[in-house]
């Protein structure tokens, strides 16, 4: 299982993704990404990865690549956020956590 929902809150985009990060739903993530990253204007991309339950190597990849370019990577549990640590330390970012409640933002499911 994989889901990708986007979160639109103020100045903040959240793409919250839910199961198993690897095989097909990597272009599928990478594609939802680039619609984000491309009318995104100068709101905060956050990408959540609380839901996570697997990530391939390849998933690990992506999301370094996504970090890369911008995203803020947010995740809760002892494997999510020793990932989220691994790849923020190795693109030179400082792990955020998420703020704020969910009231008031619009939402999109893939």
């Amino acid at each position: 299982m994989f889901r990708a929902t986007v979160e639109h809150h103020g100045d903040l985009v959240t793409l919250r993704i839910e199961g198993r990060l690897s095989g097909p739903c990597l272009s599928e993530l990478e594609n939802c990404w680039q619609q984000i990253a491309g009318g995104n204007g100068n709101r905060q991309l956050v990408v959540d990865l609380k839901e996570v339950t697997f990530v391939s190597s390849q998933g690990k990849h992506l999301l370094e690549k996504l970090c890369r370019a911008g995203a803020r990577l947010t995740g809760d549990g002892l494997m999510t956020r020793a990932l989220v640590e691994q790849i923020t330390h190795s693109v030179g970012q400082v792990e955020i956590h998420k703020e704020g409640a969910n009231d008031g933002h619009s939402t999109r499911t893939i």
